[in-house]
């Protein structure tokens, strides 16, 4: 079973963990992060917790849990991962901004209505692609 919930609070909260997450090693403390599950937490063979997930873009929530900094890149990565950790805050404060917003409400649905946007979208960077290098050369 998966680490499901993150909080906030500990009561050893200067306790210093280390975290395998997907491979990506990270230290932080009790304080800024309390894992738990409805299992035995999984440990790596240098002890550390381990998360069976994608640790890319998990500095990120470290960040965030640690500052209450937004990312300012890869929002719908992250948001992914803040539903995935329920980690609530993060997932409003990312969903509120413009970026996001702006992707989820605007572009997404329109492109979703364009007939084989998908399909003809490699022939249209293809075709932009030659007129580009076509517009260079003559000149």
């Amino acid at each position: 079973m998966y680490i499901k919930a993150i909080c906030f609070l500990s009561p050893q909260k200067s306790q210093v963990v280390q975290l395998n997450i997907g491979g990506h090693v990270f230290s932080t403390t009790l304080g800024t992060i309390h894992l738990f599950n409805g299992s035995t937490k999984r440990m790596d063979s240098e002890g550390r917790h381990f998360v069976d997930r994608d640790g890319t873009y998990f500095g990120c929530i470290l960040e965030y849990l640690r500052m209450e900094r937004l990312p300012t890149e890869h929002l719908q990565e992250v948001h992914k991962k803040a539903l995935y950790y329920d980690i609530k805050p993060l997932v409003k404060a990312i969903e509120e901004t413009p970026q996001f917003f702006g992707e989820t409400v605007g572009r997404q649905p329109f492109l979703a209505r364009v007939p084989n946007y998908r399909e003809n979208l490699e022939v249209i960077v293809c075709q932009s692609c030659i007129m580009v290098f076509l517009s260079v050369s003559i000149c």
